[in-house]
């Protein structure tokens, strides 16, 4: 018997799903440029129509950056983005905190604060990038 521990694959319903999951095929990039163009003016819109209806501002720095957020994750779609990634799901921790805050402040209308917390996620979900294939 060794001291180490065991690991997933010594253990038989473990070891029988990795290896199914390593067997899966990889997932094969979307490579559709006027796709996303259109995506992105879905986005825009939702934006927009979430700005207009809650009466705020947001728009005028979230459109554009998530404009930016989406042409960069085009642009390094192919490569590997582990720390990027990391900072996103910080950055979502953050906003996360935030709305929280926020939702104590004003326990009398929440929605405005939830369609802040949506906009705000969605801007860094821009940014978002696919595992390298």
């Amino acid at each position: 018997m060794s001291n180490s521990p065991a690991s997933r694959s010594d253990i038989p319903i473990f070891g029988e799903l990795w290896q199914r999951i390593q067997a899966l095929p990889k997932p094969v990039l979307e490579d559709s440029l006027i796709f996303r163009v259109f995506v992105q003016a879905l986005v825009i819109l939702g934006i927009i129509a979430t700005d207009v209806a809650a009466e705020t501002q947001m728009s005028f720095w979230t459109v554009p950056l998530s404009v930016v957020g989406a042409t960069w994750s085009w642009h390094r779609r192919r490569k590997s983005n582990v720390a990027v990634k990391f900072l996103l799901a910080m950055a979502m921790l953050v906003a996360l905190f935030a709305f929280f805050g926020n939702l104590f402040t004003q326990l009398n209308d929440t929605r405005l604060v939830l369609a802040e917390l949506l906009i705000q996620l969605q801007v860094l979900h821009s940014f978002d990038l696919p595992p390298p294939s």
